[in-house]
C-alpha cells in the first residue's frame, strides 16, 4: 500500500520479480550455477564456495534444506515453481533462483 502527500491510501501495481540478486555479492553470484532450468525432476547446484540452499514451493513451504554445500542435486521434484534462495555461511540471502519443474 501507498499513500500520497494528503494521506490517501491505494494500492500499487503488481510486479513478477524472476531473479532477485544483492550488490556486493556479484562474483559470488557469478560462481554458482544451479542447472537446468527448466528441468525434469533434477536440479544441479555447483558453487565455487559452501552455500546454504532452501528450495521452497509457491506455497513457501520448504521442500529441501541444504547447509555448507557446492554441490547438490535434487531428485524427483514434483512438476511445479519452486524458488531456491542461495545464502552464504551467515545467513546472508546471495540470490533467489525461480526453478520451473517439467
Amino acid at each position: 500500500m501507498v499513500s500520497n502527500a494528503e494521506g490517501c491510501i491505494d494500492t500499487s501495481d503488481n510486479y513478477l520479480i524472476d531473479n532477485v540478486k544483492l550488490d556486493g555479492y556479484a562474483g559470488l553470484i557469478d560462481a554458482i550455477h544451479i542447472y537446468p532450468n527448466p528441468n525434469h525432476g533434477q536440479i544441479y547446484v555447483q558453487s565455487a564456495t559452501p552455500v546454504n540452499l532452501l528450495l521452497l514451493d509457491m506455497s513457501g513451504r520448504v521442500v529441501s534444506e541444504m547447509r555448507q554445500v557446492r554441490n547438490m542435486s535434487f531428485k524427483s521434484l514434483p512438476k511445479g515453481i519452486y524458488y531456491m534462495q542461495v545464502s552464504d555461511n551467515v545467513g546472508h540471502i546471495i540470490c533467489y533462483q525461480k526453478l520451473v519443474g517439467l
